[in-house]
């Protein structure tokens, strides 16, 4: 086995939100923040060094050494030193936990010599978190760190079922020139316990939630067809509605609602919080980098993170 390094980007969800977690459609862009991880051949040991020291991998607790416990289980990997750097804040609703994990097991393959089709990469990506972290999640965060680009994803006939027993998600590429300026709340949030709570409505007959449910994945289907029409204004109305669905969630918090009034206050076109919400980041859409310039400078007299994203490529080898 040899030394492998990949990364893998964050993603802004635009529409679906999560109706992925009920074999609903999505649309997500990956963006131009990636997580990166190397593995390493260390005969008789498995670790991960963090800040240039060593730690045995089921020693004291570290940051992303749950996840990476799991992605080593789920690959059977041992002797092997994981070490991994990230442009993308924790618990921030960007996906990081997915980029990690598919940074991590991409290496792995690519240190083994070992082919892997990019729908199994996404699959096994996706059980690392549910089936090997006991996580509520959905499956567009991991099909955007492996695939890239601008994704319309239809995840019709999965529901977290073992490997081989459900079908891959359908993946249609599209062009997506806008920018996205990114902003934390500096609120951090548990995806998993948000999700659980909407699951739990859901399967309880909650109508607010069904309804919402089902309506998101109409507005997906009409982004689609914006994004072939290159239709920007319906593009813009289509995320401003999904932020509305995320309020009726309770998912926007008063930090993301502060955050997307002074995007769009600044010039923004449209704005939604990112992920499952309660804390973490929104996403501003602008048409131009000029704009999106703007828009950064107004959020960064609040926010202690901001960039201004475009999108970007998938997994990959990193050098």
């Amino acid at each position: 086995m040899n030394l492998a390094s990949c990364s893998a980007p964050a993603r802004v969800d635009l529409s679906g939100g999560v109706a992925d977690i009920f074999g609903g459609c999505t649309v997500s862009v990956a963006i131009s923040l990636r997580a990166r991880c190397t593995v390493a051949p260390t005969p008789g040991k498995t670790g991960i060094i963090l800040n240039g020291t060593w730690h045995d991998l089921h020693g004291e607790p570290l940051p992303g050494q749950a996840l990476i416990t799991a992605v080593a289980r789920s690959c059977g990997a041992q002797d092997l030193t994981f070490s991994y750097t990230t442009d993308i804040p924790p618990s921030s609703g960007l996906g990081g936990s997915a980029s990690l994990a598919v940074s991590a097991m991409a290496a792995i393959h690519h240190a083994r010599g070992v082919r892997i089709s990019p729908y199994d990469l996404a699959e096994q990506a996706q059980r690392v978190e549910t089936t090997g972290m006991g996580l509520v999640n959905g499956y567009q965060d991991q099909y955007a760190a492996v695939f890239g680009s601008c994704l319309y994803l239809d995840f019709e006939g999965k529901a977290n079922k073992p490997l081989g027993q459900e079908p891959y998600a359908v993946v249609e590429r599209h062009v997506f020139p806008f920018p996205l300026v990114v902003a934390h709340t500096g609120t951090s949030h548990s995806a998993g316990d948000a999700n659980a709570a909407v699951v739990s409505r859901y399967e309880a007959g909650d109508t607010t939630v069904r309804s919402s449910i089902s309506r998101l994945n109409a507005l997906t289907r009409a982004l689609r067809t914006a994004l072939i029409r290159s239709d920007y204004a319906t593009i813009c109305e289509v995320v401003n509605e999904n932020q509305a669905h995320i309020r009726a969630f309770g998912r926007s918090y008063p930090e993301n609602e502060a955050l997307i009034g002074a995007a769009l206050d600044a010039g923004a076109d449209a704005a939604k919080v990112t992920g499952a919400g309660c804390g973490g980041s929104i996403a501003a859409l602008c048409r131009t980098e000029d704009e999106a310039a703007s828009v950064a400078a107004a959020l960064a007299e609040t926010s202690p993170f901001v960039r201004v994203c475009q999108s970007d490529r998938g997994v990959r080898p990193h050098d």
